[in-house]
């Protein structure tokens, strides 16, 4: 949740009655901006089609779209409305001597391909 007046976007954790039960994780809006705008003012979004050859997966590049980032308030909008969510990437060793063991590949935020167009104008390259 985005809060204008303090300026922090908050991890807001709901129980299953849909009850907030924690609000103490919050992130600046200047530190968001500053990343977004450094690591995902352009996007590129290629697809393929994955090949497996000699058990080596090869992949055929058939498109690609470029994107600039509209506006920092629309992204903010897009977290209040739902349509970008905080994703938690949690996994486990598989093997090894941390095998079982939790490790944390840390939080980003993620938007469907079907709403970029809400969060970023197509750019193109000429």
């Amino acid at each position: 949740m985005a809060n204008y007046n303090e300026k922090r976007i908050y991890l807001c954790v709901y129980n299953k009655n849909n009850n907030l039960i924690d609000k103490d994780t919050f992130w600046y809006f200047s530190d968001v901006k500053q990343t977004l705008y450094r690591k995902m003012k352009f996007l590129a979004l290629i697809k393929a089609w994955p090949r497996k050859i000699n058990k080596k997966i090869y992949y055929k590049y058939y498109d690609i779209k470029f994107y600039k980032i509209k506006d920092f308030e629309i992204f903010l909008k897009l977290i209040n409305t739902g349509y970008i969510r905080l994703d938690i990437q949690l996994g486990v060793f598989k093997s090894g001597p941390k095998l079982g063991q939790e490790h944390d590949h840390g939080m980003n935020f993620g938007i469907k391909e079907c709403n970029l167009l809400k969060l970023y104008d197509k750019y193109d390259i000429k």
